[in-house]
């Protein structure tokens, strides 16, 4: 009998701290890929680098194309001038948080702190005010809803993810953009963190590869 109470009072609880996250929840949604059949959407993610960055921003430039950079807090603080320069020629600039914090894990406050401190970095080196948000890891719950709602943030997430963070390999890249491509897309990678030498490489090739299949490449959600 007392396991049965046992029992039947965690289910309680489980049923209620569900409802109570549902009922948290904002009316609010996470976008994985746009209703745009003939666009496409590069970002990426962890930047700026003060090297990788601007390898990318040249490329992005000489194929005349958009994409969008969802920029770290800390890194964006350290350069200025490429957030001005990502401004400038026409992309797109979205927070990240302030350290990468795991949103999952962190209370509404602490969330609110990272993505406010990350808005005012950004917002002082090149005057855009920053409506988009992407939860580091993709980890978001009703917390991030909450206040990616109260401080008018949209939150972008991702329709497939090149895995530039672990794989190294050009050819894995174009492969995985052959297999995934179609209309809404948003492609995750990233011009932050060790090892982009090969995404770099592949860069061009896929753009071309976009190109060719029909689709352009936007950055306005």
């Amino acid at each position: 009998m007392k396991k049965k109470i046992v029992a039947s009072l965690t289910i309680a609880l489980i049923v209620l701290g569900l409802f109570s996250a549902f009922a948290a929840s904002p009316t609010g949604q996470a976008i994985w890929k746009k209703e745009t059949p003939h666009t496409v959407f590069l970002t990426f993610d962890d930047g700026p680098d003060p090297v990788n960055t601007p390898k990318i921003l040249d490329i992005l430039k000489e194929n005349k194309v958009k994409a969008t950079f969802f920029v770290l807090g800390h890194k964006a603080e350290k350069n200025p001038a490429i957030i001005k320069r990502i401004k400038d020629e026409g992309h797109t600039l979205g927070n990240h948080t302030y350290s990468h914090i795991n949103g999952t894990v962190s209370n509404e406050a602490i969330i609110q702190e990272e993505i406010d401190r990350t808005h005012r970095i950004i917002q002082n080196a090149c005057g855009v005010n920053v409506t988009l948000f992407r939860p580091p890891f993709g980890n978001y719950d009703w917390r991030a809803f909450n206040v990616a709602q109260k401080l008018g943030y949209q939150i972008i997430l991702w329709t497939f993810d090149l895995t530039d963070w672990d794989v190294h390999d050009p050819a894995q890249y174009l492969k995985t953009v052959k297999e995934n491509l179609s209309g809404g897309a948003i492609i995750l990678l990233h011009d932050g963190g060790p090892k982009r030498e090969a995404l770099i490489e592949a860069l061009p090739q896929i753009i071309k590869l976009i190109k060719t299949r029909g689709f352009q490449l936007g950055n306005k959600f």
